[in-house]
């Protein structure tokens, strides 16, 4: 589930690309933070190249951001590597934060917590839905932001600052660009970081408002 775009390899295309990985001798690095949310249960791309993949999944999202913590999978032969790379750069992870976050796995709170997140996305994407059916989105099932494509002439840029100005965090597609290119104007939305339905529903209405140009900068429109 990629981020910003919520696009989703197809069997396909992962079936293809593990056949490059090992036509050439590659070593994949498999960042799969949103892997708990995905509604289509697909095994990774590490399933299909184990010997020349990294694996890595974080619980920052999962159950508890504050413990920002996460875990690797990989071939042996890369563990002393890997492990030598984690004491030169922040020596080691803090005991306490793997030790809650392995007892909360192991317990069945974790999985319990992940639950109640995807009954409470769900609610906030059906309430999204309602509100933005008339505009561009791509949104995943079950995932935590949705894309959104601004209607023409509206700068990303200028929209989230306007955003920001009328108390709602959203982000452009800007800052996920890198180069000289021009990327299209969309912009990231967040459905987990309201602390509730009826907050994100307000904030929607406001987003709302500014995509039907009835809020803007003053003197004009963006």
């Amino acid at each position: 589930m990629q981020n910003p775009t919520n696009a989703v390899m197809s069997e396909q295309r992962c079936a293809d690309i593990a056949e490059i990985i090992k036509e050439h001798n590659l070593l994949l690095i498999e960042d799969d933070l949103y892997r708990f949310l995905a509604a289509d249960k697909n095994n990774p791309l590490t399933c299909l190249v184990p010997e020349q993949s990294i694996y890595i999944a974080s619980v920052s999202k999962a159950f508890y951001a504050g413990l920002r913590t996460c875990f690797v999978a990989s071939p042996q032969k890369y563990c002393n590597r890997i492990t030598q790379s984690v004491v030169d750069t922040i020596w080691m992870a803090p005991s306490l934060n793997a030790e809650l976050a392995c007892t909360c796995i192991t317990s069945g709170i974790a999985d319990k917590i992940i639950q109640r997140k995807q009954i409470e996305i769900k609610r906030r994407a059906g309430i999204m839905k309602s509100k933005l059916h008339a505009y561009t989105y791509q949104y995943e099932p079950d995932s935590m932001f949705a894309w959104l494509k601004l209607p023409d002439g509206v700068d990303s840029n200028v929209f989230e600052t306007v955003a920001s100005d009328n108390g709602i965090s959203i982000v452009s597609s800007w800052k996920f660009s890198t180069g000289m290119e021009i990327p299209p104007d969309y912009i990231r939305f967040s459905l987990s970081g309201a602390d509730c339905s009826a907050e994100f529903e307000k904030g929607l209405d406001i987003l709302f408002n500014m995509l039907d140009r009835r809020i803007g900068v003053p003197g004009g429109i963006f």
